[in-house]
């Protein structure tokens, strides 16, 4: 009995050591941490990273605008470098701040424009964007469409024509519209700009870019109008005033030296002064205010017909008046602009180099003689005191302008 006992609780001495022991192991078990994930590198593993272009924002910085992306950074592997991202064209605008609607249309084939684009891409590869432009309300929309090489630029210039029955009658602010687009119609750059249009018969004799004076004086030549039939009318008045009965121009056949000439061609100019003081009774009137941002070089010009129509004048009125005239008879005019008067003048004969000169305020009130008098005198003025030396003086010869290409606005 007691062997048996022995052998009962030695083996129970054993379960007990084999528990313990069981416990023991597992405990070491849970206390050593395990790896969540274990990452084995492939042999020839290379990490890999793909860029997703989320959205677009547009950063105007002194009239340069560009396109910064922002992106979304997924992973595969490891990230080594950021992914490459290709740059959007940048665009440079300058334009004129006001527009005169009398000779604005005529700028293209004067080599003048409204506004001038300068377009760059800074990318590797090519770009194709589009520049539309319009005068909201007044133009017909400009599109123009550029192929930007790498790296390259591209400069041009823009007029959108203005639709000539919305041409206001006053001075009105308008929008300038402009917007610079990729192929896929995603907006690079784009501006509403308010812009100036001045009525039909306001001249504007400067502008300033920048600081510089940009004298456009030689556009007076637009509102010389010879064909219109008021002006025509005016000629077969003169016809019958000349004791010739006939306006024709430089078509004399007796004429041989300068004093025929000066004869002939000042007979038609006299019979063209007459039948303006007679059948339409002009008078001098001093109405030149115009209403703009800057008196100073803006100045309202009534067109001939309107002249015609008020019978009324002041200097640069008559002066476009009667060169239209002159014009339309087949003589060559010229105006004279001194710092605070116009007056007209003409060669007479095609060939020579002597001019005379008219004061057209004198129309009405004094002889022809004499209007030809005091215009030869102020010519000769401008002559003795430098002003055309020093261009404070100008002298336009309408033949040459209307070969650089400024025609009659009607």
């Amino acid at each position: 009995m007691r062997k048996f006992n022995a052998i009962i609780f030695f083996a129970l001495i054993i379960l007990v050591l084999g528990i313990i022991l069981a416990i023991t192991g597992n405990a070491a078990t849970i206390s050593k941490p395990s790896p969540i994930l274990t990452l084995k590198p492939e042999k020839n593993f290379t990490p890999s990273v793909s860029a997703t272009l989320i959205t677009s924002k547009t950063i105007q910085v002194k009239g340069t605008h560009t396109i910064q992306p922002s992106l979304k950074i997924t992973t595969r592997g490891q990230v080594t470098r950021p992914a490459t991202i290709s740059l959007a064209p940048v665009v440079k605008v300058r334009h004129m701040d006001s527009i005169m609607s009398g000779i604005y249309n005529q700028y293209p084939h004067l080599n003048y424009s409204f506004a001038n684009y300068i377009l760059s891409n800074p990318g590797k590869s090519q770009a194709l964007v589009t520049v539309e432009s319009e005068i909201i309300g007044y133009s017909e929309k400009s599109v123009n469409t550029i192929t930007l090489a790498p790296g390259g630029k591209v400069q041009f210039n823009d007029t959108p024509l203005l639709v000539l029955s919305k041409i206001p009658n006053e001075t009105t602010t308008a929008s300038f519209h402009y917007k610079v687009s990729g192929p896929d119609g995603r907006v690079i750059d784009e501006k509403t700009i308010p812009v100036e249009i001045y009525p039909k018969d306001t001249m504007v004799w400067a502008i300033y870019d920048g600081n510089e004076y940009v004298d456009q004086s030689a556009f007076i030549a637009a509102w010389i109008t010879p064909h219109i039939s008021a002006i025509e009318k005016i000629l077969r008045d003169a016809a019958e005033l000349n004791p010739d009965h006939s306006i024709e121009g430089y078509q004399c056949d007796y004429c041989v030296d300068d004093h025929d000439w000066e004869g002939y061609t000042n007979g038609q100019v006299k019979a063209i002064y007459d039948a303006l003081a007679k059948d339409y009774k002009i008078a001098y009137v001093d109405s030149s205010i115009a209403f703009g941002r800057n008196e100073d070089d803006i100045q309202r010009v009534h067109l001939p017909e309107e002249s015609l129509a008020s019978n009324s004048i002041n200097c640069i009125d008559g002066t476009v008046l009667f060169a239209s005239a002159l014009e339309a008879a087949g003589l060559d005019p010229a105006i004279v602009l001194t710092p605070d008067h116009a007056f007209v003048g003409w060669w007479i004969s095609p060939d020579s180099d002597s001019m005379d000169f008219l004061e057209t305020t004198m129309i009405g009130e004094a002889p022809f003689s004499d209007a030809l008098d005091e215009g030869s005198a102020e010519y000769d003025d401008e002559q003795s005191n430098g002003n055309f030396e020093t261009n404070a003086s100008l002298f336009l010869d309408i033949y040459e302008l209307r070969e650089m290409g400024i025609r009659p606005m009607e």
